[in-house]
């Protein structure tokens, strides 16, 4: 007698023997007809595998010879009702492959039954759309199915025909368009395609959340209606841009897409506008404009001196912030001229870097999942994170967000960001020490090189300028808010802002070896950015004043 070690898959694949698939199929059909003993299933995909074994002899068996042998256990067991539910499952299952595989002939004439009453519909079925209401028109639907999910018109066909039996089966007489696509994707869902029932989707808002998002608004009604509309860009993100996969993930709060209601623009920009002047010859004012409006609201401008900063500074608004070449000793006539709050010290390399998109990493909660194995889950949230890369520059490409804009940027050059949120408290989850024990900040520097590594590998696999960078405050508060949910506790993302100056001028030791063009600290007060101007000259760390 052997062991059964593989099993062969109707695609003719060879894969690993798994008995708890036996055991899972058992036990489903048992709970349609009432059973609940899940060891019973155990047992009976044990019974199953023991006839495996002695029948084959270490021979390979097929998917369908062993459903077939399930069957068989199960009646002479004497667990009857347990095998009729497994056998309807059975052709069900296969009524499904046929259906996606499109061998939709047999099933059609089966609709011959109804098809006196599904005709009945198109003169009895009012359709009311947001502009009139006509009656059911099936080719009508058909058509919106085939060009929106990309299905053949046997199967589109075949859907409409069941959700025209729904609609027989319910009595109803009148339909919205919305119900038509609820009915569809139900049959779309049913039948197994899932990815065309997400381009068949209606992204949007429920009647009820709107009701209550314009009773309870507090800002104007055009606000209003830019929020809605943040809301259904971000929902098309999550169902068409990203993959479920990575969709799933930022849902979890494993990682934050920043953004993501902005799906359509880049993540931020920082540029010298003196170079920028130069190389377009268009006005400076309208060129920000420009970037704001296809580009990104995130923008700062680099490179300045006292002298030119008051020639740009009447540009600046909300969103841009004035980035300062200068040495400490002039640092102090600038205090006098402009807000602290729109200015950012450190230097930059390049006259113009652009960030494509910035990918969060909850750091405390993949420490917390990872019981002792971290790297492993390290590399599972880092692939969807760079898969979520991919998938955002394929999305920007077909967009041509370039044609839109006359500034000197390739698309090529653009940067991704992994943030790292939250890496403080998850070294000290990890180590059980303080983050500034030898024990944490040895394994600070494992776990960021571990990361850069894995991100060259990627750059040059996908072709993408990958850096690590810190962790944005939405992302962390959106983490806090989803740890506390799932693990019942706080996890601490404490902001530099509240570290004491030994621990803030201890972690620019540490941040300075963060591969990546832009690491911004905030600082709350004068005395830190006087104190950190001369640490941070020659990294990449920039300060913010958060006052």
């Amino acid at each position: 007698m052997g062991k059964i070690k593989f099993v062969r898959k109707r695609d003719g694949r060879i894969v690993p023997f798994d008995k708890s698939k036996i055991a899972d199929a058992i036990f489903k059909a048992a709970q349609s007809v009432g059973g609940h003993d899940r060891y019973l299933a155990e047992d009976l995909a044990e019974a199953v595998t023991l006839y495996l074994e002695n029948y084959y002899n270490g021979d390979i068996p097929s998917v369908e010879e062993i459903q077939d042998i399930v069957e068989r256990v199960l009646i002479k067991t004497g667990h009857a009702k347990t095998a009729k539910a497994y056998i309807l499952y059975r052709e069900k299952r296969s009524r499904i492959r046929k259906i996606k595989e499109g061998k939709t002939e047999g099933f059609l004439k089966e609709k011959e039954e109804t098809k006196k009453e599904r005709e009945l519909i198109a003169h009895s079925v009012d359709v009311i759309s947001t502009d009139k209401i006509s009656k059911w028109d099936r080719k009508k639907v058909v058509e919106t199915i085939i060009k929106e999910t990309g299905l053949p018109e046997n199967i589109a066909d075949f859907i409409v025909m069941e959700v025209e039996e729904l609609i027989v089966s319910s009595k109803l007489k009148n339909l919205s368009t919305q119900m038509i696509r609820e009915l569809v994707n139900v049959k779309l869902i049913e039948y197994g395609f899932e990815r065309e029932r997400n381009k068949h989707s209606q992204v949007g808002i429920s009647v009820f959340d709107l009701k209550n998002l314009i009773k309870n608004y507090g800002k104007d009604p055009d606000a209003l209606s830019m929020e809605i509309g943040k809301r259904i860009k971000k929902d098309f993100a999550l169902m068409e841009v990203f993959s479920q996969e990575v969709s799933n993930s930022h849902l979890k709060g494993e990682i934050n897409i920043n953004n993501i209601s902005q799906i359509d623009k880049f993540f931020s920009i920082s540029l010298n506008p003196v170079i920028l002047k130069e190389k377009t010859g268009s006005d400076l004012s309208s060129l920000l404009d420009l970037l704001t409006k296809y580009f990104t609201k995130r923008i700062t401008l680099i490179g300045l001196d006292i002298k030119s900063i008051e020639e740009f500074y009447p540009l600046k608004n909300p969103i841009l912030n004035l980035h300062l070449n200068e040495d400490i000793g002039k640092i102090i006539e600038i205090f006098e001229k402009i807000p602290l709050n729109n200015i950012v010290f450190g230097k930059y390399k390049d006259d113009i870097i652009f960030a494509v998109d910035k990918i969060d990493i909850n750091f405390p909660k993949i420490a917390h999942i990872s019981k002792g194995d971290i790297f492993k889950n390290l590399d599972d949230i880092i692939r969807k994170v760079v898969d979520g890369f991919v998938q955002k520059r394929d999305f920007i490409r077909e967009i041509s967000i370039f044609e839109k804009i006359n500034i000197p940027l390739k698309f090529e050059e653009g940067i991704y960001i992994v943030g790292i949120s939250g890496i403080r408290r998850g070294i000290e989850i990890i180590t059980g020490r303080e983050f500034y024990s030898e024990e944490s900040l040895n394994t600070f520097k494992e776990i960021i090189n571990y990361i850069e590594e894995k991100l060259k590998r990627y750059s040059e696999e996908k072709n993408l300028r990958l850096f690590i960078g810190e962790g944005e405050e939405d992302s962390e508060r959106r983490f806090s808010r989803i740890n506390r949910e799932e693990f019942g506790k706080e996890m601490e993302y404490k902001r530099i802002s509240q570290l004491s100056k030994d621990e803030l001028l201890s972690l620019i030791d540490y941040l300075s070896i963060l591969n990546c063009p832009e690491i911004f600290l905030k600082v709350d007060d004068k005395d830190r950015i006087f104190m950190l101007i001369d640490k941070i000259k020659n990294t990449n760390i920039k300060i913010k004043f958060d006052g």
